[in-house]
């Protein structure tokens, strides 16, 4: 029991100690809610209403600033507000230039414009410019600095180019169809010799041929020498021949004029 006492003791001590710790913080920064005139000196500013009202007259102020935005925000909203079916009908015709190279005038006139793409203009007041539907510098394509055209131009030509693809892309199949075919021809399918065995054996061929032209070459020259020496015999032959022809005429003339009559 003593030694709960004791605990008891120091922890109301302990508890003492922290509510006198806290009185003297609030004590020591408690602002009075009216002045007492009776002080007077830095105390009447640091009174509690003294603040509020500073509070007050800050965002008084503040209020009146917010409302003078938002009078003038307002006045600029309601004067967009009385443009927006120009401007409007101004990004229309823009989008109809852009997209097709002409657009709709104010007769409802469709009307054509040679450089569609053209540069927006800011006003004075740093808005989009809306008096002008053309007639702006246009833009340029880099690097060549020709003059852009209108996207369904730029899509015409898209579509023929995509056509020259498609059409190179059929001749190059056929060429592919050919060039298999071709291939086909050289090498050998199934049973079928191809070119370069038909060639390889018409080479072999003729090495045979010039060899065995290169083996009876000796008899064909000696065989052309024998027949040159036999004509050349053949003719001096065919001469003594006709010598004699012609010498046996002489003798038979001759005996026919020496018989008597």
């Amino acid at each position: 029991m003593t030694f709960f006492g004791k605990l008891l003791v120091g922890l109301i001590f302990a508890s003492s100690m922290m509510a006198l710790t806290l009185a003297t913080s609030v004590y020591t920064q408690f602002v009075p809610l009216k002045p007492n005139p009776a002080r007077g000196g830095e105390e009447w500013k640091n009174t509690r209403l003294t603040k509020l009202e500073d509070k007050i007259k800050t965002l008084n102020r503040a209020g009146y600033r917010a409302k003078y935005s938002w009078t003038a925000a307002n006045t600029k909203l309601t004067a967009l507000e009385k443009e927006r079916p120009a401007r409007q009908a101004f990004y229309a015709s823009q989008l109809e230039l852009v997209q097709s190279g002409s657009y709709t005038d104010a007769n409802g006139q469709k009307k054509a414009v040679a450089e569609p793409v053209q540069e927006l203009v800011l006003d004075p007041s740093g808005n989009l410019d809306i008096s002008k539907l053309e007639g702006r510098a246009p833009i340029k394509e880099s690097p060549t600095g020709a003059s852009l055209v209108a996207v369904d131009a730029y899509r015409s030509q898209l579509d023929r180019i995509a056509g020259e693809i498609k059409d190179s892309q059929l001749k190059e199949k056929d060429l592919i169809e050919k060039h298999q075919m071709l291939t086909n021809e050289l090498i050998d399918v199934a049973d079928k010799k191809g070119l370069r065995t038909l060639l390889r054996e018409q080479q072999d061929l003729l090495v045979r041929i010039n060899d065995e032209i290169d083996y009876l070459r000796p008899s064909l020259t000696n065989g052309l020498a024998e027949t040159q020496l036999l004509l050349k015999r053949k003719n001096s032959l065919t001469n003594r021949l006709n010598e004699l022809k012609a010498y046996r005429g002489e003798l038979s003339l001759n005996t026919g004029k020496n018989t008597p009559r």
